[in-house]
């Protein structure tokens, strides 16, 4: 609840995408962190779809209330909060202040999982070294990908090493640190991997 009285709520995404566009054309700097609850399809599949949307509904309200971000459900149990002119090095406590609140706030209401603690992995990228929207956000997804493959329940930030994205077949593949995948043309995935030590 804020000072006025009102339940704070995320943004959808499409207006979330619009921000970050806008963001990019006005350089200013940008903070994109992608959370991903952890084993949710698991919880979801005890407590059913409905009572699954109401625990996501529950968490957009948490993150739409921490207030120096903008905040959307992305897809499924991700969510990407927008941190205005803050670098990942700047937010680093800030978001371990997040993760505290977090872990003090029940999400899950429905008998017998009420106890139920969630968890979530995070992914953080800068605007700083990221050409544009699609780069930035695609730093976060890897940065994701790395705090799932290390155990999850985590923030990770991304490497900022170089990405390289490779058009054509109506496909686009993107490698960033360790990592690969795979995007079809309408946007859905079509591949991921890790990439193999040399």
């Amino acid at each position: 609840m804020t000072a006025n009285g009102k339940t704070p709520r995320t943004m959808t995404r499409e207006a979330l995408e619009h921000a970050l566009h806008k963001g990019y054309l006005e350089k200013r700097q940008m903070t994109a962190a992608l959370l991903d609850i952890d084993f949710f399809s698991n919880l979801n599949a005890k407590v059913g779809g409905v009572q699954g949307d109401l625990i996501l509904e529950r968490i957009g309200i948490f993150l739409a209330g921490v207030g120096e971000a903008s905040a959307a459900r992305w897809g499924g149990d991700e969510f990407l909060l927008l941190f205005w002119d803050r670098k990942p090095k700047e937010l680093c406590c800030r978001l371990e202040d997040i993760r505290k609140m977090w872990r003090h706030t029940r999400f899950v209401s429905t008998y017998p999982y009420e106890k139920h603690r969630l968890t979530f992995s995070m992914g953080v990228a800068g605007s700083h070294k990221a050409s544009g929207p699609f780069e930035l956000l695609k730093y976060a997804e890897i940065a994701l990908f790395e705090a799932k493959k290390m155990g999850r329940n985590r923030i990770v930030y991304a490497e900022q090493s170089p990405l390289v994205i490779l058009g054509g077949a109506g496909a686009c593949t993107t490698a960033a640190g360790k990592a690969l995948k795979g995007l079809a043309r309408e946007g859905e995935e079509a591949f991921g991997a890790a990439v193999a030590e040399p």
